[in-house]
């Protein structure tokens, strides 16, 4: 950590605030990463549907990121950030009050929405307030650091909805949804940061319903991320679940599991500034992307949980490390005006095949085929690791360079 604390020194006030008002949604989605297919299962509800209900968040998260990036572009970052943060509220506070499919869809719909309206603009947001590419870097690895931590406490909560349910005499179902009631609150707070908290002295300009012309040779070329967006899709979002059905573990043992896999994730991002060096960014990324494939395949091959959440933890250190110096490095290979809509377009070549890949894990469990996506995943992300390769290795010896 001490190897880039020299780098945020004299960053901007708003970036601190925006990075604190991070960490509170990320909590919220610790915990719905976690238990929102658990509960789902809880109502009686079929794997292939669980697996569509959550395709709906991605979908209208990909229907809207571009106009809404533009929007954020011309007329302010902030206001869309709060308008994300508000609709994530919302969000949670659906399913913390009924269990109706018509409104845990229209939940899913408003995850989807903020998605759409908060993740680019936020980012870009952060990149306009760092002086240097070594403040970028460092600042987005304190952001996944940060995230990353209260992402695993989310986690951990699950492991809390049995005690809740001792402790209240609740049923299995109220549980959950007092639980996400707690995190709808936790998004307000964050919403008050930002609008006390965050300055944009840039707004007012004109909508562009254009692709962002300075960078589309750049942005193009990230449409690989497609390949990452549909193999996270068939497992990541369901590994929960996966854990359930293969090995019967319950909410007791999955949230502290999937909070110590937070943890671990949170505390690699404190290295990542630091990957960027030696033989460089793009080397970084490929590098671990790759040996996260070889650990993937040990998970579905596991005689037993322990040895199974042992290699999950260990692949999503390798998969994410390198995630804070990659979103830097995109920021710094896109125009500074063309940030939140550049990102968007990028965020919409991973978000749209992974949209649809729930949905056909889902179904792929419901035909007892459990661990058939973990193969397809680790070909996926092998073909994306090396295009990545191919198609920016010689732009990062020019952007570090410079």
């Amino acid at each position: 950590m001490a190897a880039f604390l020299p780098s945020l020194r004299g960053i901007d006030p708003a970036a601190r605030n925006l990075i604190i008002a991070f960490l509170l949604p990320s909590a919220g989605n610790g915990f719905t990463s976690v238990g929102f297919s658990l509960y789902l299962y809880s109502l009686g509800m079929g794997t292939t549907l669980i697996g569509a209900l959550l395709s709906v968040t991605s979908l209208v998260s990909v229907a809207l990121a571009v106009p809404l990036g533009m929007l954020a572009d011309a007329h302010g970052k902030k206001r869309f950030v709060m308008l994300g943060l508000s609709l994530d509220t919302l969000g949670l506070a659906a399913v913390s009050f009924s269990a109706n499919f018509f409104v845990l869809m229209t939940a899913a719909t408003f995850f989807g929405l903020a998605g759409a309206a908060l993740f680019s603009p936020a980012q870009a947001m952060l990149a306009d307030k760092c002086a240097t590419e070594a403040q970028r870097n460092s600042v987005f690895a304190l952001t996944a650091f940060g995230g990353g931590l209260a992402f695993a406490s989310g986690s951990f909560v699950v492991g809390a909805v049995g005690v809740v349910r001792e402790t209240l005499a609740l049923g299995e179902g109220a549980s959950y949804r007092s639980l996400f009631l707690a995190f709808a609150l936790l998004e307000v707070a964050a919403g008050m940061v930002v609008w006390r908290g965050v300055s944009e002295s840039k707004t007012g300009g004109s909508v562009r319903f254009r692709m962002p012309r300075k960078s589309w040779r750049v942005v193009k070329r990230f449409s690989i991320l497609g390949l990452i967006g549909l193999g996270a899709g068939l497992i990541i979002p369901l590994f929960p679940l996966w854990f359930h059905l293969r090995f019967g573990l319950d909410t007791s043992v999955l949230g502290p599991l999937f909070g110590i896999a937070g943890i671990a994730m949170a505390l690699s991002y404190l290295v990542s500034p630091a990957m960027a060096k030696g033989r460089g960014t793009v080397f970084a990324i490929v590098a671990t992307q790759l040996s996260s494939v070889a650990v993937l395949l040990l998970i579905p091959l596991s005689p037993g949980y322990v040895f199974a959440g042992a290699a999950m933890v260990t692949r999503g250190i390798l998969m994410n490390v390198a995630h804070p110096i990659q979103t830097s490095f995109q920021m710094g290979l896109v125009d500074p005006e063309e940030r939140a809509t550049a990102t968007s377009i990028i965020g919409l070549f991973d978000a749209v095949p992974r949209a649809y890949g729930p949905t056909l894990g889902g179904y792929l469990f419901s035909l007892g085929f459990l661990d058939l996506p973990f193969f397809v995943t680790a070909l996926l992300y092998t073909a994306s690791a090396v295009l990545f390769y191919v198609f920016f290795r010689n732009e990062k010896a020019h952007r570090e360079a410079a």
